[in-house]
C-alpha cells in the first residue's frame, strides 16, 4: 500500500474505491433493456404521482410525467386487462383517473401488421408498439429493428406470432394501406426536426401561440421559414432566420 493511500482517512479511502469501481448498474436501465418491471421498495406495488413508472417504454419516469395519451390508450385495450405487469399501473389510473379525451387525436389504427409480417406503428407512437409487443408477444425491446431510410421501426413477427397480434387488435394492413403507411414514414423521415409543419399556416398558429408565453418569459419570439431541404416549414428565434 502507498505511503499516500495510507494517509486518506477511511472515508476517503471509501470514496476512492467508489470512484475506481465505477458508477453501479442503473436497476431502471436493466429492468426496461428485458421488459421487466420496477418498483419504489417502499412503496411496491403501490403507485402514486411521484412515483417512478415501474413498466413498459416509459419506465422510470415519474407517474405525473408519463404521457396521459399513452396512459389512456394502453389502460383502455383488452389485452392490458389479461397483462399483470400492467395491474399495478391500472390501480393508480383508478385512484388518479384520467380523461378519455386524450384518445380523441390518437391515430387509428396504432398497432399495424404488414404482409410481410411487419408489427409497427404511425410515426411517434413507439411508446405504444413496444408496449404492445411486450403485452401481447413477450417481446423484448432489444427485438425492435429500428428504422432505417427503408424501413420504419418494426418488430418482424412469425406466422403464429401474427394470428395472435390480430387477435389482439393489430390491424393487418392490405397493400393499398402498405403504400399509405410506408410514404407516411418517407415524409416523416425526410423532415430536419422534430419540429417540421406541413403548411405555412400551421407554423404561423403554433409561433403565434408559443410567442405568448415566450413573451411573458422574456424569451425572443418565435418565426417560421420554409426548408428547402426538407420541405417543411420550421420554427426558429428571430435572431436565426
Amino acid at each position: 500500500m502507498s505511503t499516500e493511500w495510507s494517509n486518506l482517512s477511511r472515508k476517503q479511502q471509501a470514496r476512492e474505491d467508489f470512484y475506481a469501481a465505477g458508477a453501479p448498474l442503473d436497476p431502471v436501465a436493466l429492468h426496461k433493456t428485458h421488459g421487466g418491471t420496477h418498483y419504489n421498495r417502499s412503496l411496491h406495488t403501490t403507485l402514486m404521482p411521484t412515483s417512478h413508472m415501474s413498466v413498459g417504454f416509459h419506465m422510470g419516469k415519474l407517474m405525473s410525467a408519463v404521457p396521459l395519451p399513452y396512459l389512456a390508450w394502453v389502460n383502455t385495450q383488452k389485452w392490458s386487462k389479461t397483462w399483470h405487469q400492467w395491474a399495478p399501473v391500472a390501480d393508480y389510473l383508478d385512484r388518479y383517473p384520467i380523461s378519455s379525451l386524450y384518445l380523441q387525436n390518437l391515430p387509428n389504427p396504432i398497432i399495424t401488421l404488414s404482409p410481410a409480417g411487419r408489427l409497427s406503428c404511425p410515426p411517434a407512437h413507439e411508446d405504444k408498439l413496444q408496449t404492445f409487443a411486450k403485452a401481447v408477444l413477450n417481446l423484448d425491446p432489444s427485438s425492435l429493428i429500428p428504422q432505417n431510410r427503408l424501413t420504419p421501426p418494426h418488430y418482424l413477427l412469425t406466422p403464429a406470432q401474427a394470428i395472435i397480434a390480430t387477435r389482439n387488435s393489430a390491424h393487418p394492413l392490405s397493400d393499398p394501406e402498405t403504400a399509405r403507411f410506408l410514404r407516411r414514414w418517407e415524409d416523416h423521415l425526410k423532415q430536419c426536426t422534430k419540429h417540421c409543419y406541413g403548411t405555412e399556416q400551421d407554423a404561423i398558429d403554433t409561433a403565434t401561440a408559443e410567442n405568448r408565453h415566450r413573451q411573458k418569459k422574456g424569451l425572443r419570439p418565435l418565426t417560421y421559414l420554409f426548408c428547402k431541404t426538407c420541405q417543411f416549414w420550421h420554427l426558429t428565434t428571430s435572431a436565426e432566420s
